[in-house]
């Protein structure tokens, strides 16, 4: 049992662990989708640290980063990092981004943008202090491979209208035993202005690929264009909450709480905590 749950935890790893408002706020959709780098934002950085502060042997950590630049109004420029790690395990993925946003009425409230993301992911696995419960059956040793990663993707805005999709591990490579699959992602979202100080923005994001299907819906609120929470769900998966603030529209700070379900890990509690800058 011990073995399967490993490997059930290294699967997980493998998948974008953030909930939707968390990866909006701080562009992570960077992460997964290089045409977003510097679309929003002229000069943006964020870093994010994930956890469920526990002891046991299958829960993950996670940090994110993303730094990006726009240059002469229609060139994105992104670089990623995120680093998952465990106690039998850890995975790092770097990426460049690059796009070309093409303004489509000569402002930026009407953008198609399409871009590339290139670099390398790397996996370690390292199970030799794992007793099995069946020692003849037990073959896992210690690993370690990086293998190139690609991933492709467009996004559209129009005023207050968001929508991207995107293609990530587009070459498949097998790592480790495992492959990395192929993932499609779509993601919208649209804000409402409610009242002069109240803005609602519901979100949405579909990923697929022949391993799994998962869809979330979140809600976020920002009033006087500064304080910002958020509510989500990930079908079958995970309830989540954010609560963020923008600071003299230079600083970003927010906390997110995700609960997570694994059919054999149980309720698996997440904290998130973030600064951004933009620059």
């Amino acid at each position: 049992m011990k073995i399967i749950i490993v490997a059930v935890t290294l699967l997980s790893l493998t998948s974008y662990g953030q909930s939707l408002s968390p990866i909006q706020f701080w562009n992570h959709y960077a992460l997964i989708n290089p045409s977003t780098s510097a679309v929003e934002n002229k000069q943006f950085a964020a870093v994010s640290y994930r956890t469920s502060f526990d002891n046991s042997s299958f829960y993950v950590s996670q940090l994110f980063s993303n730094y990006n630049i726009r240059i002469r109004d229609h060139h994105g420029l992104g670089v990623n990092y995120t680093y998952s790690f465990f106690r039998y395990g850890s995975e790092q993925k770097a990426n460049l981004n690059y796009n070309y946003q093409f303004l489509l009425n000569g402002k930026r409230n009407h953008i198609l943008s399409a871009g590339v993301g290139i670099g390398l992911f790397n996996q370690k696995q390292d199970y030799r202090d794992i007793i099995c419960e069946f020692p003849s059956a037990c073959t896992l040793t210690k690993k370690d491979q990086t293998v190139p990663n690609i991933n492709v993707g467009i996004t559209y805005v129009y005023k207050k209208l968001f929508v991207s999709l995107s293609s990530t591990n587009i070459t498949q490579q097998r790592i480790n035993g495992w492959e990395t699959k192929q993932t499609i992602h779509f993601s919208s979202s649209y804000s409402f202005s409610l009242s002069e100080n109240i803005e609602l923005k519901p979100l949405i994001n579909y990923s697929n690929n022949d391993s799994y299907n998962e869809f979330e819906a979140d809600l976020m609120f920002k009033f006087k264009k500064q304080f910002i929470t958020s509510i989500g769900y990930r079908v079958n998966d995970t309830f989540s909450w954010m609560i963020g603030w923008d600071i003299k529209k230079k600083y970003r700070l927010a906390y997110s709480f995700d609960q997570m379900y694994s059919p054999l890990l149980g309720g698996v509690p997440y904290h998130e905590f973030t600064l951004g800058f933009k620059l």
